[in-house]
């Protein structure tokens, strides 16, 4: 038995070690193959080690950036991996002169089949050495084939191709020759000022002097928008209904470039119904602009003019008769709120966020820390004292509660329990504190709300009072005084 394994032993051995072919003077064997292999893989393993250490640890350390550490961790991983694998094939006593029949079968498959895998190839040797692009860089490079411009930041630059996460959060994959040899616009890293053009159409007999302070002052208060270089307007040309204006801005990076955008218009139409200039031409005028002279009744003109002034005049009031009651009037209606104003709404109503509660979910309890304010905006909800088993109140759409909690950090008084399906409009501790950081303005005027309203303020000050939760070194006689403090411990400003 013993004997019939040897022989089998030394058959499959022999199977083993039998050459298949040979290259030049070096014979190919399934041993010599297997061999190749586990040195490959183990090679493989050892360059991606390299490139980690080399880019998460000794590179970091060194203080080198972003860009520089993902070039000099490649090249450096690849080159000590093709050493690597020419000493362990002379190990194996594969001869490398025997490669030159090989070299030139491998130069005619580059002529028929390889181009572009040699092309990515120099491609992106090209690109590690050269870095006109680098990790970290936010490119903008035309697709044809969906006929638009894909803009994105490059995560990793290998020799084959260049991994690009675009705004959407998808990872696209282009081959490297196509960053060498195509138009690519490089915004640069994080901090690398760029210029952003807003175009501007507005009605022809709005004032342009007027027009131009109008949009250079939202510029210069819009905290994304550098000072130098200083916002310019230019004007493109005149259109035969209104004047077509362009707003130049520069901002610190191009990455946040369509929210800085949206938020300069958002100011521009506000500024703009404040300062009664009008986009574009009212209905009428079109009208009267489009049918011949002889048609036009200028007494009905005129008429329609007086009650589209008269509409424009409408107080805040008789405007909310028009149409539903939204998200912002209800925020209008919170008492400190009351000195704030369309832009500072329009913060609010981004900072927010939806909150679904199933019947019977409790969405806090008494003595929890207050954290967040809410409107009801489907549904109710009941407030409730757990411990006298009392419900207080039952707040349906368009109640608020949970303002000067939120403020100031005041304890939940009461428990609220939704008594259905109910939707509620949310700000939480953290978006309040990156509103209060991104916006100065909005923490003076909360200021003054509170002051009009000191009455209120005071008594929650006796009541954390009264629980012993104000520090004597916090504790202020004047109720305002008290809340400023508060508002800048709670949200670090």
């Amino acid at each position: 038995m013993l004997t019939l394994i040897a022989e089998l032993w030394l058959a499959c051995m022999e199977l083993f070690t039998r050459t298949l072919f040979k290259i030049g003077t070096t014979d190919i064997s399934f041993a010599f193959l297997v061999t190749i292999l586990l040195c490959f893989i183990g090679i493989v393993i050892f360059c991606r080690l390299i490139k980690h250490v080399l880019k998460q640890y000794l590179l970091v350390h060194l203080g080198i950036d972003e860009g520089n550490r993902e070039a000099i961790s490649t090249i450096v991983s690849y080159a000590l991996g093709t050493l690597a694998f020419i000493f362990f094939m002379q190990v194996a006593g594969f001869n490398f002169a025997s490669l030159a029949v090989l070299a030139g079968a491998l130069g005619v498959g580059i002529d028929f089949g390889l181009q572009d895998f040699s092309r990515d190839f120099i491609g992106g040797l090209t690109l590690l050495l050269e870095r006109n692009i680098k990790v970290g860089d936010f490119v903008e490079m035309g697709m044809e084939a969906e006929g638009r411009k894909m803009q994105g930041t490059i995560r990793t630059i290998s020799l084959r191709s260049a991994t690009i996460q675009t705004r959407n959060g998808a990872n696209l994959i282009v081959p490297n020759n196509r960053l060498v040899e195509f138009p690519v616009l490089n915004w640069g890293t994080q901090g690398t000022p760029a210029r952003i053009i807003l175009p501007v159409q507005v009605a022809r007999e709005n004032d342009l002097v007027k027009t131009t302070e109008v949009l250079l002052n939202v510029a210069c208060l819009q905290p994304e928008v550098l000072s130098s270089p200083s916002p310019r307007v230019c004007f493109i040309g005149v259109e035969e209904d209104f004047h077509q204006l362009e707003l130049h801005a520069w901002i610190n990076h191009m990455r946040a470039e369509e929210y800085i955008r949206s938020q300069l218009y958002f100011a521009i139409e506000y500024h703009f119904r404040q300062q009664d200039i009008h986009f574009q031409p009212s209905y009428q005028e079109m009208i009267v602009a489009l049918e011949p002279s002889e048609f036009i009744d200028p007494l009905a003109t005129d008429r329609n003019r007086e009650l589209s002034r008269r509409h424009l005049r409408l107080n805040p009031l008789q405007k909310l008769r028009t149409r539903p009651l939204g998200i912002s009037d209800f925020l209008r209606q919170i008492k400190y709120f009351d000195c704030l104003d369309d832009l500072e709404i329009r913060q609010l109503l981004e900072t927010g966020y939806r909150r679904r509660l199933s019947n019977q979910e409790i969405l806090f309890r008494e003595g929890d820390v207050g954290n967040a304010f809410y409107i009801v905006l489907e549904g109710q909800v009941e407030v409730v004292v757990e411990t006298l088993a009392k419900q207080l109140s039952v707040l349906q759409s368009g109640h608020f509660f949970g303002e000067l909690s939120l403020m100031l950090g005041i304890p939940r008084s009461a428990t609220v329990r939704a008594l259905e399906d109910t939707v509620l409009f949310a700000i939480d501790h953290l978006g309040f504190q990156k509103l209060l950081h991104r916006s100065p303005k909005f923490y003076d005027l909360l200021i003054e709300g509170m002051e009009k309203h000191q009455e209120e303020v005071a008594e929650r000050q006796q009541e954390m009072r009264a629980l012993g939760l104000i520090r004597q070194d916090e504790d202020e006689s004047n109720p305002v005084d008290w809340a400023r403090k508060r508002l800048k411990q709670l949200f670090a400003l």
